[in-house]
């Protein structure tokens, strides 16, 4: 008995299982059945599958290997196909399915139009789904060609809640034309819900990656997911109101933007990435966000903040600790052509289907804020440490489209300063230019090496990188963008030479006024060593409507200059020379010359005092000018200046009272120097030189004057002069040197005395000056009173009976005065040669 139960027990088991399989396979089979009834009668679509499985429990039916296609155009081929395909769903009073749920892996569709002129997935979409035309929303239109591919979407999984309006993807992509054509959008992940239905979008995704090829002037493909998007989201019917967006999370997304028919790594391809983007409909936060250019880093930040406008335009941007590299010159610069790029996709994501170019004209600049920013200008084949390659930081930038305002900037080259301020104040133009500035305590370092100025290096690239930024054609050097008002205190120039300081400049300020074109400096003091100064108390000047490079007047008040003269240097005068090279060498050494030159219609000085020392001679002598006043026309300073009229007086206080005078043309640019001038001096009191002309006369002079007259034409350092020289009113003493016994003093005296005209002066005209000013052992002064020394013992030599051994006595005297004579006009010419720029070095036995 109890076998017969265990047996009878296994039978029914049996029996439950096979009718149970039975009536579940029955089940499913009608069940799939019904769904391709109903789709066939419902909504024309025929459906294909090799496998089936059917989840009472869940209510969901599984299909694998799935094809869908029109009823009307079964040649056409499967309007989708997909490895697998779920739907959960529920099924009404007229077995109608409510879909619920749709999910399917393996899922790829190519867009095209079929013969009946409509779209694969729009076939599919208006049956079943009314609002989701995604043809159209991909901008297919029925009028494109027959049996053109598109588009290639796939999916390797896509899980869609239609009651919800929620979907979950897994390496999603859509491909232009073919399945082995690079994804122009593609997903690794992607949730997002409240997709319809008006409620706010939320989404996460990771591993977006978005390519956008130029299809026309400033327009790029990727649009169209978003174009896509915004139809989506507008609900059924023919509504054009996006679902509002919530809140969107990215991570590791890649945006790349290339020109037409090109590739992201192309010439001005550009590059987007950033490991984390939130957004939440008005502001996008991104992390370790990066823009590069040919795989080439152009800017990264630690953060950026991005606020958007209500049409979705960018309205301020703020950025921790960015970095920017701008490699190329002029309208080379990669950063100018990624500026391009990245405008044109904001204003066509602002813009919907406008044209960007269009767009980005009207659309305005949007505010900016960075700390802790870096800029690297670099050559285009160069590192950030090649030679020209200069750095800029900046501690805070603030900018509000119209006006900049940054703390901390510096700007350097090898690790060295060459600019820096604690505070700057720019206002742009309406193009993006600069158009006034205020400055805060700047300093300027112009370092010189071998290869140049480095200024000059980095004048080049921040040009170009000004020029990339305001414009993507023109350089930021045009008229229209000159700059109109410039205000600066507590200014510091200072002036390095193979890693040392020489000198430097401060200035208290320099202000423009851009109505009246006036410029103004207040207290300018140049000191390049403890006992020699320049001290500019005012300079005022009126530009001309063209701007800096043609200045209309340029006046300087009451300047000191203290100074001295010694063995080896004339300063401050060789400092000062340069300084006045530094604006000549800055348009050289590979930096782009100016087209138009400085030029200064009108300079002139007025009530100049200068004071120089010369420690040359001891006991060393002071000579005083004061007041010096001079007129300058027509400077043109350039690499080779022509010579502009000048006229300048002189008021000689001290050792001697006394005047001087020049009036001609002088080139300013003095090394080499190049004049053609009237000059005339004179002093009352000879005697206080006497250090200058001791034993280079035959007799001594107690008492008497002196007066030089003559045309000066100097070409290239090199002199050629004719000039008269007059001793006035000379007082004569014994020999000014030990005489031969051979001369009698007594006659010689007698023999100079025999030179004066009827008012008492000796006059020697048309004495001819030649030499090199750059020879430091050629002193116009000594050359003077050589020529005057000859021509008064050649007079006493002449005299009968005054020589015992006349040509003897004469090679020697005229030989002792060659080799000391120091002029009473030395120091005054020579301050005047080391005033125009040059040196005024004695030679090395000038005091014996």
């Amino acid at each position: 008995m109890k076998k017969f139960l265990l047996i009878g027990g296994a039978v029914i088991l049996i029996l439950v299982l096979v009718v149970g399989g039975v009536g579940f396979y029955y089940w499913q089979s009608i069940a799939a059945s019904m769904v391709k009834s109903k789709l066939e009668s419902l909504y024309g679509l025929k459906l294909e599958y090799d496998g089936l499985s059917i989840n009472p429990a869940t209510r969901s039916l599984t299909m694998s290997k799935v094809r869908v296609l029109d009823i009307k155009n079964l040649d056409a081929g499967p309007l989708f196909n997909a490895d697998s395909l779920s739907v959960w769903g529920d099924f009404g009073e007229d077995s109608t399915p409510k879909v619920l749920r749709l999910q399917t892996e393996g899922f790829h569709v190519e867009v095209k139009q079929l013969s009946g002129g409509e779209f694969p997935l729009a076939v599919v979409a208006k049956r079943l789904m009314p609002a989701l035309d995604l043809a159209a929303a991909l901008g297919v239109s029925p009028n494109d060609k027959a049996d053109k591919t598109w588009f290639v979407i796939d999916f390797g999984l896509l899980d869609y809640d239609i009651d919800g309006g929620s979907v979950r993807m897994k390496n999603a992509a859509i491909r232009r034309d073919s399945a082995n054509a690079e994804p122009f959008l593609a997903l690794g992940a992607l949730d997002a819900k409240n997709l319809s239905g008006g409620k706010p979008l939320t989404a996460t995704a990771s591993g977006l990656r978005l390519r956008g090829i130029e299809t026309g002037p400033d327009q790029y493909d990727f649009m169209t997911p978003y174009k896509a998007y915004q139809k989506l989201a507008g609900g059924s019917g023919e509504s054009k109101t996006p679902t509002p967006m919530g809140s969107i999370q990215l991570s590791d997304a890649i945006i790349a933007v290339a020109p037409n028919n090109g590739k992201p790594d192309s010439p001005s391809g550009v590059e987007i990435a950033f490991k984390q983007a939130d957004f939440d409909g008005k502001n996008i936060k991104l992390q370790s966000f990066s823009l590069k250019e040919q795989g080439q880093p152009l800017v990264e930040a630690n953060r950026a903040d991005v606020s958007l406008s209500d049409d979705m335009s960018v309205r301020s941007i703020a950025l921790d600790t960015p970095r920017a590299m701008v490699r190329g010159e002029g309208d080379g610069s990669n950063l100018g052509r990624a500026q391009k790029r990245l405008n044109s996709i904001a204003a066509a994501f602002s813009n919907g289907d406008k044209k960007a170019s269009g767009a980005a004209k009207s659309a305005p600049l949007p505010a900016v804020k960075a700390s802790n920013l870096t800029l690297n200008a670099i050559p285009a084949d160069g590192q950030p440490s090649s030679p020209g390659a200069v750095e800029v930081t900046l501690k805070n930038l603030d900018f509000n489209g119209t006006s900049a305002e940054a703390q901390g900037l510096e700007v350097k080259e090898k690790g060295e300063t060459l600019v820096k301020t604690i505070q700057m104040k720019a206002g742009l133009s309406a193009d993006g230019s600069l158009n006034s500035l205020d400055l805060d305590s700047p300093q300027a370092m112009l370092r010189e090496d071998a290869s140049g100025l480095n200024l000059a290096r980095a004048q080049q690239r921040l040009t170009a990188l000004a020029g990339a930024l305001s414009s993507d054609k023109k350089t930021a050097s045009k008229e229209s963008g000159a700059l109109q008002h410039l205000i600066a205190g507590n200014i510091q120039l200072e002036y390095w030479k193979d890693g040392a300081k020489l000198n430097e400049i401060q200035l208290e300020s320099i202000g423009l006024d851009s109505k009246t074109r006036d410029v103004s400096l207040k207290n300018l003091s140049f000191h390049p060593t403890s006992d020699s100064s320049v001290d500019l108390p005012e300079i005022t000047g009126v530009l001309s409507a063209e701007g800096f490079s043609a200045i209309d007047t340029l006046t300087v008040q009451a300047p000191v200059v203290k100074g001295y003269f010694d063995a080896n240097a004339s300063q401050p005068f060789d400092s000062l020379e340069s300084w006045l090279t530094a604006p000549t060498a800055l348009s050289g050494d590979g930096a782009k010359k100016s087209d138009r030159p400085l030029s200064i219609r009108s300079f002139e000085i007025r009530a100049a005092r200068v004071q120089l020392e010369d420690r040359r001679v001891s006991p060393a002598i002071e000579h005083i000018f004061d007041p010096i006043d001079l007129t300058w026309t027509n400077l043109v300073l350039s690499e080779k200046p022509p010579m502009g009229a000048i006229q300048a007086s002189a008021a000689v206080q001290a050792p001697s009272q006394g005047t001087a005078k020049i009036d001609g043309k002088l080139a300013p640019s003095f090394s080499p120097l190049n004049m053609d001038a009237q000059i005339d001096a004179s002093v009352s009191d000879l005697t206080a030189y006497l250090p200058y002309y001791q034993g280079a006369l035959p007799v001594a002079i107690t008492s008497g004057g002196l007066a030089i007259s003559g045309k000066v034409p100097i070409k290239d350092d090199k002199i050629d002069a004719l000039v008269d020289v007059t001793l006035k009113q000379p007082v004569l003493a014994g020999a000014g040197k030990t005489l031969p016994d051979q001369m009698k003093a007594d006659i010689a005296i007698q023999a100079v005395n025999g030179m004066k005209d009827a008012n008492g002066d000796i006059v020697i005209k048309q004495n001819r000056i030649t030499g090199d000013l750059s020879d430091p052992q050629f002193e116009p002064g000594v050359t003077i009173f050589e020529v005057l020394g000859k021509n008064i013992l050649q007079r006493v030599m002449s005299v009968p009976g005054m020589l015992t051994h006349p040509v003897e006595t004469t090679k020697n005297l005229i030989e002792g005065a060659a080799g000391t004579a120091q002029g009473a006009v030395g120091g005054v010419m020579g301050g005047l040669k080391s005033l125009f720029g040059g040196g005024a070095s004695q030679p090395e036995n000038a005091t014996q």
